[in-house]
C-alpha cells in the first residue's frame, strides 16, 4: 500500500502502480478517469456509481481479461442484474461501433489506390493523401494571429447520390486569416469513404496554397528567408574610411586661391552689449552662418553674430588668430605668433600682438581698480581674473587652493609674508559651450566655506595689456571652427555624392549627418523616423501590388522579417 502523505508529488503513487511496485492503490472518485492500467484486475467501489457514465469509468479502470466490479451497497435490495444490463448495453454498442469501423475499412479498402500525388521538382518535396490533412493543419495553425483563434481546417462531407453506401464529397474550410481565394476547396471525385474524402480536400486546399505562392519550395508555409533571403555573413571587425578632412583643401586654397572671404563677427554677452568685432578670413566660400548662441559658465547665451561673406582679392589681411588663441591656451601649449591657420580672425578694435600676454606688472593703479579689463598670469603663464587686493598673505586655511612652486618661484608655503597679494579666480578651462549645460550639470555644488578661490604675491603677477574680452573670443575659435567645419562637409556632400538629389535646403544636410551625441541643434533621428516610415510604405505598398496574398498574409507571422 502507499501513503499519500508520503507522495513527494501528486503523480508518485500513480506511477508506482503502473508499474508494479504497488498492488493496493486507494483513492477517491476523482480518479475514475486518470488511471490506466492494463494489470489491473479488480476495482472496489465503497459507494454505488451514481449513473451510467460513473459505472463505465469505474468498470473501464480494470484492465486485465476476466477482471472484476466489486460494489459495495448499504443494503441488500439490490438487483445486481441492473449493472450488468448496463454493462450488456455498453458492450453492444462498443461492439456495433466496432462493425460500422470494419465495414468502413472494408470500403476504404475497395476504392481505388491510385492516389493523387504532387511532386516539387527542385527539391523533390512530396504531397500525397497521406500527408495532406497533416501539412494543411500545421500551415493552418502556423499563420494563426492569436491562441485564442480556432485554427483547425473544417471538414464538411456532403452527399452526392442515394446510393447504399452513399457517394460523398468533402469540402474544406481554412479560418478566416487565409486569403478568401484559397479558403475552401473540395475532394476532386465523390468517395464511398467520408475519410478518403476528407484527404481528397485536403490535397487540393494545400496545392492551391502552393500554386498561390503560400508555401515553399519544400511544400512548407513560408518563412522570412523565403520572402528576404538571408544576409550574407559579416566579419566581426571591418576597416572604414575615416572622417572626411575638409580642411586639407582649405589649406591648400590659401595657397592656390587668388581671392578671400570675408565675414564679420560680433559677439554679443547676456546683455546684448557688444564685446568685440571681428573679421573672419577663409580662401573659399562659405553659405551664410547663422546667429549661434553660446553659453558661459554661470551666464545666460551670449550670441555669436556673422554677417554676409564679402569677397576681395586677395591681400594682405591682419592677422590675430595665433593672439586670440594664445589668450586662453598658451599656457597650456606653445603658439608662435603669425603661426598660420585654415580660419584666420582678425579684430577690428585695434593691433594685438603675442608680446602683449603677461607684458607688465600689478601697478597700485592696478590695485584700485575694482573690475580689472584684464587677464592676471602666474609665473607658468596661467590665467586669473582678478578679485581684489589683500595687503599681507592670508592664512592657508582660508585658501582654497594654494599655488605651488614654478621653476625657481617658491610655491605658497615658501612665499614671502611681508608683501601684498591678490585674491583671484582661476580662468576657466572650458569658458564656453555651443550646447546649453544639463540640468544635472548645473546642479549647485557644495559650498566652500574657504573665502580665497586663488591667491599669488602681487610682485609676482604679470598683466596683460590685451582687453578681456578678446579672450572670451579666443575661447570660441574652436567652436566657430567647428561650426564651418560642419557647414563645409555639409556643402561638399551636396556638391559631390548628393549633387543628384539637388538639395535647396542645406539645413536637411546639417542634420542628416548630425547625429544625437553630437548634441547640435538637430540631428538625424527625426528624419531617419521619417525616412524608414516613408520606406516601409512604399515598400509594403509594392508588396501589395505584387504578391498580395503571399506577403500580407505571412507577414504577421513572421516577426524577424524587416520588409525594409
Amino acid at each position: 500500500m502507499w501513503d499519500l502523505s508520503r507522495a513527494a508529488h501528486e503523480t508518485e503513487p500513480l506511477l508506482q502502480f503502473r508499474s508494479g511496485h504497488l498492488s493496493l492503490l486507494i483513492a477517491t472518485s476523482v480518479l475514475e478517469e486518470g488511471i490506466d492500467v492494463p494489470a489491473c484486475n479488480l476495482v472496489i467501489c465503497f459507494d454505488e456509481p451514481e449513473n451510467l457514465k460513473a459505472f463505465v469509468q469505474r468498470r473501464g479502470r480494470a484492465r486485465k481479461k476476466d477482471s472484476s466490479l466489486v460494489v459495495l451497497l448499504p443494503g441488500t435490495d439490490y438487483v445486481p442484474q441492473d449493472w450488468e444490463g448496463m454493462e450488456a448495453t455498453m458492450r453492444t454498442h462498443y461492439e456495433k461501433e466496432r462493425r460500422e469501423i470494419r465495414i468502413m475499412e472494408q470500403i476504404e479498402a475497395s476504392e481505388s489506390t491510385e492516389y493523387e500525388e504532387y511532386i516539387v521538382e527542385s527539391t523533390n518535396a512530396r504531397l500525397d493523401f497521406e500527408n495532406a490533412k497533416a501539412h494543411l493543419s500545421h500551415f493552418c495553425g502556423q499563420l494563426s494571429p492569436g491562441e485564442f483563434i480556432d485554427k483547425r481546417p473544417e471538414y464538411i462531407p456532403r452527399v452526392v447520390d442515394d446510393k447504399e453506401p452513399p457517394s460523398l464529397r468533402v469540402t474544406v474550410l481554412l479560418p478566416s486569416y487565409i486569403p478568401a481565394a484559397v479558403r475552401h476547396a473540395e475532394s476532386r471525385r465523390s468517395w464511398k469513404s467520408e475519410h478518403q474524402a476528407s484527404k481528397d480536400a485536403a490535397f487540393q486546399a494545400y496545392l492551391a496554397l502552393y500554386d498561390a505562392g503560400l508555401v515553399n519550395e519544400h511544400m512548407l508555409p513560408l518563412t522570412a528567408k523565403d520572402i528576404v533571403p538571408a544576409n550574407e555573413p559579416r566579419v566581426a571587425t571591418l576597416q572604414c574610411n575615416g572622417l572626411l578632412n575638409v580642411w586639407l583643401s582649405i589649406a591648400q586654397a590659401w595657397i592656390t586661391s587668388t581671392e578671400i572671404w570675408l565675414t564679420p563677427v560680433r559677439l554679443q554677452d547676456a546683455t546684448g552689449l557688444t564685446r568685440g568685432t571681428y573679421i573672419m578670413s577663409m580662401p573659399v566660400a562659405l553659405s551664410a552662418l547663422p546667429s549661434t548662441p553660446v553659453y558661459f559658465d554661470r551666464e545666460g547665451p551670449w550670441l555669436l553674430d556673422f554677417g554676409p561673406q564679402e569677397r576681395k582679392e586677395k591681400l594682405e589681411v591682419p592677422d590675430h588668430s595665433s593672439v586670440l588663441l594664445a589668450l586662453h591656451f598658451g599656457h597650456r601649449w606653445d603658439i608662435a605668433h603669425g603661426q598660420q591657420q585654415v580660419i584666420r580672425f582678425a579684430s577690428q578694435d585695434g593691433e594685438l600682438h603675442i608680446n602683449q600676454l603677461s607684458a607688465r606688472g600689478f601697478t597700485t593703479t592696478d590695485a584700485d581698480r575694482e573690475e580689472m579689463p584684464y587677464l592676471v598670469r602666474d609665473e607658468s603663464g596661467c590665467p586669473y581674473v582678478y578679485g581684489h587686493f589683500l595687503n599681507s598673505k592670508p592664512s592657508l586655511e582660508l585658501i582654497q587652493r594654494p599655488f605651488r612652486r614654478i621653476g625657481d618661484s617658491p610655491g605658497f608655503q615658501d612665499a614671502p609674508s611681508n608683501i601684498p597679494y591678490l585674491a583671484l579666480r582661476k580662468w576657466p578651462r572650458h569658458p564656453a559651450l555651443l550646447h546649453q549645460k544639463s540640468v544635472n550639470d548645473s546642479l549647485p555644488q557644495a559650498t566652500n566655506t574657504k573665502p580665497y578661490a586663488r591667491v599669488y604675491p602681487a610682485p609676482w603677477a604679470k598683466i596683460d595689456t590685451i582687453p578681456l574680452d578678446h579672450a572670451y573670443f579666443g575661447a570660441l575659435i574652436p567652436s566657430i571652427s567647428h561650426i564651418v567645419e560642419v557647414r563645409l562637409v555639409a556643402e561638399q556632400l551636396s556638391l559631390s555624392l548628393l549633387r543628384d538629389l539637388n538639395f535647396s535646403d542645406l539645413s536637411l544636410v546639417l542634420t542628416a549627418i548630425s547625429t544625437k551625441g553630437s548634441l547640435e541643434a538637430t540631428n538625424y533621428e527625426r528624419l531617419e523616423f521619417l525616412g524608414d516610415s516613408i520606406l516601409k510604405l512604399c515598400t509594403t505598398v509594392n508588396a501589395a501590388a505584387l504578391r498580395a496574398f503571399a506577403l500580407l498574409t505571412l507577414c504577421h507571422t513572421l516577426p524577424q522579417l524587416t520588409l525594409a
